[in-house]
């Protein structure tokens, strides 16, 4: 294709502006660079850098006079290829992705999410350098850090705090503690912490120093002084039990008084852009509070929004209640949320006028009284508290499913392909998922009970 020459007006963005006057658009290599751009979109990747483009390219952009990656940026939107739409730079994304674009910690904590358990910084690090093409440098001073709902488990080793399952009230007797020895010191050692509670610790999933500090950390940033691990210090604000202090309550009540769902997007947007916080202190708002629930992917809500009631959540218990006895009738010891609302939709309790119900939102209000549990990766797979089969985790489930369809040992690959047929399982099934007392071990690619190795290495 031959090279404009006209002028093209200013393109470039937080660069050196460049005229049309003075540079020529290398159209050749431009259609070579949107061909390479709309092959690496799509599944995981739903929109990528210009920064790692460049530097793909750039000695042959170099060669053309394009100095930089906002001149490579304004001659893709110049290009204004059909396929390809261009947000805000420097990014990138196919057209058809009409959505907004969820800012790139967000991304990043869902494929944190998505690997269900432990990941390594250098896998985080490959996807957002490799695939997403963003700068390695702005990586890691800032997407890194500033990704929510992400636990060190120890140095270069990350978690979701999904993963883990842990509610704040958990902690309660490690913060009595902690409250304790911090009475006495003007500052504690998270190990020694860890030490003393060791036990309470390995129940709740917590395996390391480094562990237990993230998640004081994630739930208590606003009581202590977690600045420098391994140290603990008393920030001088206490909280009451429960209650919203700081940025939290403006958080709160910022949702509450939209009067209708409110996107992750939205709240990035005016507390984090507009008004300079931290992404935690927003995120840290739907695990911390129980008057928040998800209402959809990416988009929350207040409870009080939905005009919900004490009976509305006694008729929704009591509908799941009938709904898991029919399951259960049919040597299914649990249920799914989706099938729950794909069959019981026109039975659910009202909601405020304008809104709909969705699956998300039926599990969100199920667990929240803790009559009922959601399990499993996929967030499908419910059960109520207690129940006839004594199952209350995933290890439990997939203890009752080994036991009674498996005769006690699977091949991995078969029953995690079993366990998504099932809603249960999203993706991998990992020793973190299980737990440090799994009555449920993998062993190279088989899938067991902890009994039968246990007896086969006596024998």
């Amino acid at each position: 294709m031959p090279q404009d020459t006209t002028s093209w007006g200013r393109l470039s963005q937080g660069d050196t502006p460049f005229h049309r006057d003075h540079v020529s658009i290398p159209f050749s290599e431009i259609t070579e660079i949107e061909h390479d751009i709309i092959s690496r979109l799509g599944g995981d990747i739903p929109y990528l850098s210009v920064s790692g483009i460049f530097e793909l390219y750039k000695n042959k952009l170099l060669k053309e006079n394009i100095p930089s990656e906002s001149a490579l940026y304004s001659c893709l939107r110049e290009s204004n290829n059909p396929a390809l739409r261009y947000p805000d730079y420097p990014n990138v994304m196919r057209s058809g992705n009409v959505g907004q674009r969820l800012p790139l910690p967000l991304v990043l904590e869902k494929f944190v999410l998505e690997q269900e358990g432990v990941v390594k910084l250098e896998q985080i690090r490959k996807y957002a350098v490799e695939q997403l093409c963003t700068n390695e440098a702005v990586f890691m001073a800032n997407h890194l850090p500033n990704t929510p709902n992400i636990l060190r488990v120890s140095r270069g080793e990350y978690i979701h705090i999904q993963q883990i399952g842990l509610q704040k009230d958990k902690l309660n007797s490690i913060i009595e503690h902690l409250t304790t020895l911090l009475s006495s010191s003007s500052h504690i050692s998270v190990i020694r912490l860890f030490s003393d509670k060791k036990i309470t610790c390995k129940l709740l999933g917590i395996v390391s120093p480094m562990l237990l500090y993230s998640i004081i950390q994630f739930f208590y940033s606003e009581e202590y002084d977690l600045s420098g691990y391994p140290r603990i210090r008393l920030s001088g604000v206490t909280a009451e039990s429960g209650r919203a202090t700081g940025v939290a309550t403006e958080v709160i009540k910022y949702i509450l008084d939209k009067v209708e769902p409110c996107s992750f997007f939205e709240l990035y947007h005016h507390f984090v852009d507009d008004l300079g916080y931290k992404q935690n202190s927003v995120h840290n708002v739907l695990y911390a509070y129980k008057e928040i629930l998800r209402y959809s992917d990416d988009v929350i809500v207040h409870i009080e929004t939905l005009g919900w009631t004490g009976n509305n959540q006694a008729a929704l218990e009591l509908l799941a209640a009938q709904y898991l006895r029919d399951r259960e009738s049919t040597g299914k010891p649990f249920g799914l949320i989706s099938h729950f609302y794909d069959s019981l939709y026109d039975q659910l309790p009202a909601l405020s006028d304008h809104f709909l119900w969705t699956p998300t939102l039926i599990g969100e209000l199920l667990s929240r009284e803790g009559k009922y549990r959601i399990i499993g990766s996929q967030r499908n797979a419910f059960v109520s508290i207690p129940n006839s089969c004594g199952i209350e985790t995933l290890d439990d489930l997939l203890y009752y499913v080994l036991s009674n369809n498996y005769d006690g040992a699977a091949n991995i690959n078969v029953l995690v392909a079993d366990m998504r047929d099932a809603g249960i399982l999203k993706k991998d099934l990992t020793p973190m998922m299980l737990g440090a007392e799994s009555r449920v071990v993998i062993d190279g690619n088989v899938v067991q009970l902890a009994g039968l190795r246990d007896r086969a290495k006596r024998t």
